[in-house]
């Protein structure tokens, strides 16, 4: 009986609809704050930043308030500029809020460096399947008097002779020199 008198007493309603208005109120100003303080509901499109410059980029990205990391350089690309964005985070046209950081992946300034096999004294078949698997092209070929046939004897790049251990351009045309299988 007590409690339930209790239940209906001034006080007790008093606290309650006390409690109530500070939820309430805190509900409210906590909302409000938030709102505030995340820019709530304001969006900032994504440029479309593929092939331009890092400078380019920052200013860019300055003008809307956005900011930029570079994260990576990938294999490079001879279809983009050197130095230039091949891939970003997020992408273009997305929408992102101030100051939200741009992840950007660049283009190297040149094609990475890959050791040279060792592929003299091999077959034709054999030089060209482990060349390709490093990334090299094939050019010419010159055949040379040796007794083996078609047994790689020298290489070269742009005119100059390869030795075992240089580091060449992926990518790069190579000339073979072969033996023609006479002595």
């Amino acid at each position: 009986m007590n409690f339930i008198k209790f239940l209906f007493s001034k006080t007790f309603l008093l606290n309650v609809f006390l409690l109530i208005l500070v939820l309430v109120g805190f509900f409210y100003g906590g909302n409000l704050f938030l709102k505030n303080s995340t820019n709530h509901g304001q969006k900032l499109k994504v440029p479309n930043l593929a092939e331009l410059s890092v400078e380019e980029t920052a200013e860019k990205l300055e003008r809307i308030n956005l900011r930029y990391e570079v994260q990576d350089s990938a294999s490079f690309n001879p279809n983009y500029p050197p130095l230039s964005v091949l891939e970003q985070r997020p992408p273009a046209g997305s929408f992102v809020k101030e100051k939200r950081k741009i992840y950007l992946t660049l283009n190297p300034k040149t094609f990475q460096q890959v050791n040279f096999p060792n592929v003299f004294g091999k077959t034709k078949r054999e030089a060209l399947s482990q060349l390709r698997a490093v990334g090299f092209k094939i050019g010419e070929f010159t055949y040379i008097q040796d007794a083996g046939l078609d047994v790689v004897r020298g290489a070269s790049f742009r005119g100059e002779k390869i030795k075992l251990g240089d580091k060449l351009p992926k990518y790069a045309v190579l000339d073979l020199e072969l033996g023609d299988g006479t002595e």
